[in-house]
């Protein structure tokens, strides 16, 4: 920020991101050196909680789907039953 508490200049920005760029392309640094273990491997955490997620979905989705097709069942004995004794 400027010293009037405004907006940095986007030259300033533009620059001190290129030598940031610079930086690690040169090896000097690199982007997981000093983190904490937790949070290192970022990405792939996010990929394994999605796949897990997915998995998860898909079980309650099949539970679902089971339930109610044991309702329907359960419903058309009834009516079969209903049916049979009204004839």
């Amino acid at each position: 920020m400027r010293e009037d508490g405004g907006s940095p200049d986007l030259e300033m920005v533009v620059k001190a991101a290129e030598d940031a760029q610079e930086v690690l392309q040169a090896g000097a640094v690199s982007e997981t050196e000093d983190l904490p273990e937790d949070l290192r491997f970022l990405e792939e955490k996010h990929q394994a909680q999605e796949i897990e997620l997915k998995r998860r979905f898909a079980g309650q989705e099949y539970d679902l789907r089971r339930t109610y097709a044991r309702w329907i069942i359960v419903l058309l004995g009834v009516q079969l039953l209903l049916a049979n004794a009204v004839s």
